[in-house]
């Protein structure tokens, strides 16, 4: 097992736990465990989560920003909910859309490996980075689907760790939404 997968593994499994504890510290940690993951996934051809890996390191930086106190009158961004119809009618056939473009063109224009399930990822994941940085609560649906489809993906490709990983994540997104849900009722 490649060591650059279990550094990139053992960072995003800390900034994922800070995440659902709702700690602005996830943000940093996301960083360094983005920019780790971009070279595995080069390394397996999963090229649409290279791409995702520098959206990420660019999001990471504004979440960070956006989610510290800024000075002692101003509070942290409250969790919220999205609209349902807005899931429904514009987040989701986005995404779907969008995955099969960008797969459509990655199959064509690179050796990918499962570029349309690969690039699902990364579209999912794109609109669940933007709830998360906005504190909506939704954002933990949105990383339930993206873990669902990760495990059998990273699997496919060896990278067995990082599937194992995402079954984590899979439960830590559930207790993320729980976490979130009782903090925003509060």
């Amino acid at each position: 097992m490649p060591i650059l997968e279990i550094i990139a593994n053992a960072v995003m499994v800390l900034a994922v736990y800070l995440a659902a504890r709702n700690h602005w510290s996830t943000w940093a940690f996301g960083i360094v465990g983005c920019a780790i993951f971009a070279v595995v996934f080069y390394q397996s051809n999963l090229f649409a989560n290279v791409t995702l890996q520098g959206f990420f390191i660019v999001t990471n930086a504004i979440g960070w920003i956006l989610w510290r106190k800024r000075s002692d009158e101003q509070q942290e961004l409250p969790i919220r909910s999205v609209k349902a119809v807005t899931i429904g009618f514009v987040l989701l056939p986005l995404a779907l859309v969008a995955a099969y473009g960008y797969g459509t063109m990655l199959s064509k224009t690179t050796g990918a490996a499962l570029p349309v399930i690969d690039s699902l990822m990364l579209t999912f994941s794109i609109i669940a980075q933007f709830l998360l940085m906005g504190r909506k609560l939704e954002t933990w649906w949105f990383w339930i689907i993206v873990n669902i489809v990760g495990i059998p993906l990273f699997a496919s490709q060896g990278l067995y760790l990082t599937s194992f990983v995402y079954g984590l994540f899979l439960i830590n997104a559930v207790y993320g939404y729980v976490n979130w849900k009782k903090e925003m009722r509060s």
